[in-house]
């Protein structure tokens, strides 16, 4: 009985890390989409980096994931062109982007690596405060009350 006890238990480990590797997968190839979207189809490029969230509780991934839509964030950063791309977002995105925009506001180090410019936590908020204004007050309550938020 303890063993198939233990048999079940490492299957749950490596049922948790091909998820997380398939996670990973989905990130890179989503990466790969909104780099050839940035430099001609910023709305395209927004969707394609809201796509398909991870649902795993692995930080990592999730910090992978926020690095993606951060590319986006960090290349639009004129208030018009911002309130131009979240009115292109339909309401789950909105709810999406919501959820990323405070994940990435919880901890600076999720959007930071090399490649990007200094953590600017004015650009997080101006896109926050522009979502806010079209998404309304509902926004931030689907996404506190989330529990397998981005």
């Amino acid at each position: 009985e303890k063993k198939k006890k233990t048999l079940n238990i490492m299957s749950s480990v490596e049922k948790k890390e091909a998820a997380i590797a398939e996670a990973q997968q989905k990130i890179e190839e989503r990466k790969a989409k909104v780099k050839n979207l940035l430099g001609s189809d910023a709305l395209g490029a927004l969707k394609a980096s809201l796509e398909d969230p991870p649902k795993v509780s692995d930080l990592d991934t999730k910090r992978k994931s926020a690095e993606v839509v951060g590319e986006v964030l960090y290349k639009n950063t004129d208030k018009d062109d911002i309130e131009k791309l979240i009115n292109g977002l339909n309401t789950k995105e909105q709810d999406i982007l919501m959820q990323y925009l405070y994940r990435s506001m919880e901890a600076a180090h999720i959007i930071t690596n090399n490649d990007w410019k200094q953590y600017n936590s004015a650009i997080l908020f101006r896109w926050h405060a522009t979502l806010l204004s079209i998404a309304g007050v509902g926004s931030i309550v689907r996404t506190i009350s989330n529990k397998k938020s981005a």
